[in-house]
């Protein structure tokens, strides 16, 4: 009896040990930043330096780099809407005074979301450098969510 329990308590610690590191591991791959994503400013007409890019049935001209990665988001949360969902962008302070820079230098108003070089949706672009805060519109609900789990590090 003694044997039974000696295996069955280094079997219950084994376990407890391997659970403990699995999440671990599933907690530092959702809180590290995902290098591959980029947000990059983009029109609906064209302008000096953007690249065209075929969205689905329209045309997008987008910045050939990214004007901000998901390490300048602090957190993200998608908004119910009418039509689809808005995403809410905390930014860092500077990645703020930069995005809103950027677009009164090139009058974009569009935000291209990008994952490892594939675009994957992009919408109209609001941003409040004073709060730190941008508000991506137009999305629907798939792509909101898909763009806030690209970003948000919480």
């Amino acid at each position: 009896m003694c044997k039974v329990m000696s295996v069955v308590t280094t079997a219950a610690v084994g376990v407890g040990v391997w659970a403990g590191a699995t999440w671990a591991q599933v907690d530092a791959a959702r809180t590290a930043p995902r290098t591959g994503v980029s947000l990059r400013l983009a029109s609906t007409t064209p302008v000096k330096g953007f690249d065209a890019a075929s969205f689905g049935d329209a045309r997008l001209y987008v910045a050939p780099k990214g004007g901000l990665a998901a390490a300048d988001v602090t957190s993200a949360s998608a908004i119910e809407v009418r039509e689809g969902r808005d995403v809410e962008l905390t930014l860092t302070r500077e990645a703020a005074e930069r995005l809103a820079g950027s677009m009164r230098e090139t009058g974009a108003n569009r935000l291209a979301v990008y994952d490892g070089g594939t675009l994957l949706t992009a919408g109209a672009v609001t941003v409040d450098a004073a709060v730190a805060r941008a508000t991506v519109r137009g999305l629907s609900s798939a792509e909101a969510d898909r763009l806030v789990r690209l970003v948000d590090v919480r």
